[in-house]
């Protein structure tokens, strides 16, 4: 959820502490395990605000296609 509400803020933390590509990788595993209704809207929520018009790391525009994928997956 906190890539929700302050995506450039999260997304600037998990890039200094150099998590960026692990959190991607650990998103993407989670993301086909998600079974309940609000796990799916909230994981829906963060991934979709990784696709506004910012500057991202990148491990995240590397991962953009993944991105889509589980959003579309999630759907």
């Amino acid at each position: 959820m906190c890539i929700y509400y302050d995506c450039r803020t999260t997304l600037q933390a998990i890039e200094s502490a150099g998590r960026t590509d692990w959190l991607m990788s650990k998103i993407f595993e989670i993301v086909m395990d998600l079974s309940e209704d609000f796990e799916v809207k909230r994981f829906m929520l963060g991934l979709s605000s990784l696709l506004a018009p910012i500057e991202m790391p990148a491990a995240i525009a590397n991962n953009y296609a993944n991105v889509m994928k589980a959003l579309v997956y999630l759907s």
